[in-house]
């Protein structure tokens, strides 16, 4: 059997290196700074977060991290 995922909108920034204010806007009390890495509070535990990466908040307000190449290819602006 084959599937597709269906379409779900996501709310996701991307860490730039330089954004924390945004970031913490977007992620509140799940995100933490550790100098000046910001680590997201995740289903799995925390996860240091690299430049370039997706914060990604689910349709269950759950974060999640992802590859900005991988981001790109599996989501479009909406």
């Amino acid at each position: 059997m084959r599937f597709r995922k269906k379409p779900v909108e996501i709310e996701a920034v991307q860490w730039t290196g330089y954004n924390a204010p945004a970031l913490k806007l977007f992620a509140g009390k799940n995100v933490k700074f550790v100098g000046d890495i910001p680590e997201i509070h995740t289903p799995e535990g925390r996860m240091m977060v690299q430049r370039d990466n997706w914060i990604v908040k689910d349709i269950h307000g759950e974060f999640s991290l992802c590859d900005p190449v991988v981001f790109l290819a599996t989501h479009e602006s909406v």
